[in-house]
């Protein structure tokens, strides 16, 4: 069954239009396919990780999160010089100033129907929205100290803001026209390209295993906060 969905998904711009076309219209979009999946992985798996005391046992989802963000970097920077030279090619026309690149001019995030400032702030509270965990997470750290605290909240971020700017900056110029709300879905270059198909199934998987996570630490956090609870277990 994974192995015909990663051939639909994969040969998708062979058989639709695009990706929306895809998942519209494709065999895994009928109810009788996607809902048994949706709700059989809720009650199988995310379930029985979002009432675990340990969030500690979750530490595999940042660390499978960091690992695919990482790899659809890579994959995005390898594959940037192709787009950017199609773009140069094919794309740019030197006297239709709506080819050129916007790297200064601000105004065009606002002036532009589909508003894409508001859009891209959107995408920048998603991705620090998981900073509430940062209280249980502290919680489970043996012999913290305020010194030792400010280092791992320091280094989170900075390495987070990094690997964002790189996948952010090099999307954008390999694709500055009609630059889709995720880089994994601009339009495709390659006949075949099964690695993209790969990166978005990991990015699918890394959504699906940030929800215990993020439950969890929001739900020990109230507990802590407001019924002064004590669930959280000390990481050893």
């Amino acid at each position: 069954m994974l192995g015909s969905a990663v051939m639909d998904f994969g040969g998708y711009a062979n058989e639709y239009e695009n990706l929306k076309d895809f998942c519209d219209n494709s065999f895994w979009n009928y109810n009788y396919v996607k809902f048994p999946i949706m709700y059989g992985v809720l009650l199988l798996v995310l379930f029985p990780l979002s009432i675990q005391k340990d969030i500690s046992k979750l530490s595999f989802s940042s660390f499978f999160g960091v690992f695919t963000l990482v790899i659809i970097i890579i994959i995005v920077a390898i594959q940037s010089p192709w787009y950017i030279q199609d773009y140069w090619n094919n794309k740019y026309i030197e006297n239709d100033p709506k080819t050129h690149l916007h790297l200064v001019d601000l105004s065009v995030g606002f002036i532009t129907p589909t508003l894409y400032f508001f859009r891209g702030m959107a995408t920048v509270f998603y991705s620090f929205c998981c900073h509430y965990s940062a209280y249980p997470v502290m919680k489970t750290l043996e012999n913290r100290t305020e010194d030792k605290i400010k280092k791992i909240l320091r280094t989170t971020i900075i390495l987070a803001v990094m690997l964002y700017l790189i996948v952010g900056n090099t999307g954008y110029l390999s694709n500055p026209l009609n630059t889709p709300p995720l880089i994994i879905e601009r339009y495709k270059l390659f006949s075949n390209d099964i690695v993209i198909t790969i990166a978005r199934m990991l990015f699918i998987i890394t959504v699906a295993a940030k929800i215990p996570t993020a439950y969890n630490s929001f739900r020990l956090s109230v507990l802590e906060l407001v019924f002064k609870s004590n669930e959280v277990t000390t990481f050893r």
